[in-house]
């Protein structure tokens, strides 16, 4: 699981950068909104491949705990920490099950201080993930419960516009203006907009509509089963706030070219200016006014070859997995076999083992081999049993 979360957020950071520095100024809002999402995906999705591939994927890994073969002998040239250690072993009875004991079958155990740090905090940092997790899905689902309140406790009426019926809600309590979809298309009246002219009501009730058809209501409940996963991911909190933004200016642009008068418009969002975010809603004054009337005069950008844009975001998320892939796996790879050892240290007091023997002990296990083990593996019984 650590593992896949990490490599998650690699991924993520590697796709805002292609992002960031490829596409934000080249692209047009919903195209720069659906590259993120695709970004996103790619980073939930390619780690599960990466992780369940076959270890050969990444090639063969050199391990700090044995040198390389030389050339020139049969056996791995070994330390004199190690050649001391083979000493003493092939001395006691007791020390393991092999017929004949190998200099290449004696693996060192090294006391690590971060390793040791990262052992003494995982099941602090396991449960504190999960409490943290469900704290957030607690959360959504107050949210959730408290817009069903605000529909209960509010003066409903219908309107109809082009052809489509919205909910308009006057609630009891003091709301800004917004808007969600549950079961039915739901706008949050404040009574405040009662005062501008039928122009303006009229422009607000299109921002809200843009965000009710575009279903940013589900993106939010999306990015809040996100959170549960990302929580301490920072780049998650680029990419709401970045989803957040063009969601605002594609609804603005909405408005705009329903009422066709882009100042005017622009000066009703400087009079909705102290308009603040409610729950789960969509709402007309949530983000930065200056950016939001910035993008209003900026001509749209769009790339032409959407095709191309996608193919070419998945080739280098790709890419960047398999290196990034490698780099971990490389990482996880040594922690594993520093758990192990440090287990048979602490229950037995030795600092050096049997790898041969270990591999024994552990091959009939679910978990993934470590590395040694693999290597040892692969090497056969025969060279557990050869005479020295």
């Amino acid at each position: 699981m650590v593992t896949y979360l990490v490599l998650s957020y690699v991924l993520s950071g590697i796709g805002l950068l292609i992002y960031q520095f490829g596409i934000k100024n080249r692209a047009s809002k919903k195209q720069r909104k659906y590259i993120i999402y695709l970004i996103v995906l790619l980073s939930i999705l390619l780690p599960s491949f990466i992780i369940q591939a076959p270890s050969t994927l990444f090639g063969p890994k050199e391990h700090v705990h044995l040198e390389l073969p030389d050339e020139m002998h049969d056996e791995p040239i070994l330390n004199d920490e190690l050649i001391i250690c083979y000493n003493e072993a092939k001395n006691q009875d007791d020390f393991c099950q092999c017929e004949i004991l190998q200099q290449s079958s004696i693996v060192l155990y090294k006391p690590n201080r971060f390793y040791n740090f990262l052992l003494a905090m995982r099941a602090p940092l396991v449960w504190t993930f999960i409490g943290f997790g469900l704290l957030l899905l607690l959360t959504l689902i107050l949210r959730i419960i408290y817009l069903e309140y605000i529909i209960r406790n509010s003066h409903i009426s219908t309107k109809t516009i082009e052809g489509k019926s919205y909910h308009i809600l006057k609630p009891q309590i003091d709301l800004p203006v917004g808007s969600f979809r549950l079961r039915q298309k739901y706008i949050i009246w404040e009574p405040i907009l009662d005062h501008l002219d039928e122009t303006e009501q009229y422009a607000v009730l299109l921002h809200e509509i843009a965000h009710l058809d575009n279903r940013d209501t589900w993106e939010q409940i999306g990015l809040s089963i996100l959170q549960f996963f990302w929580f301490i991911n920072p780049l998650f909190y680029f990419i709401k706030k970045e989803i957040n933004l063009l969601n605002e200016y594609i609804a603005d642009s909405f408005a705009v070219s329903k009422t066709g008068d882009v100042k005017a418009y622009a000066n009703l969002l400087v009079k909705m200016k102290t308009q603040q975010q409610v729950l789960l809603t969509q709402q007309f004054g949530k983000h930065p006014l200056e950016l939001r009337v910035q993008e209003l005069f900026q001509p749209e950008k769009r790339f032409s070859r959407s095709g191309l844009l996608v193919m070419l975001t998945c080739g280098l998320m790709l890419l960047s997995s398999a290196a990034s892939a490698y780099v971990l796996y490389d990482q996880t790879a040594d922690f594993e076999e520093y758990c192990l050892l440090y287990e048979q240290h602490e229950t037995t007091g030795k600092n050096y083992f049997c790898k041969t023997c270990l591999l024994e002990k552990f091959k009939n296990t679910d978990t993934e081999k470590p590395g040694f083990f693999e290597e040892a593996e692969k090497a056969g019984p025969s060279d557990s049993t050869s005479a020295q």
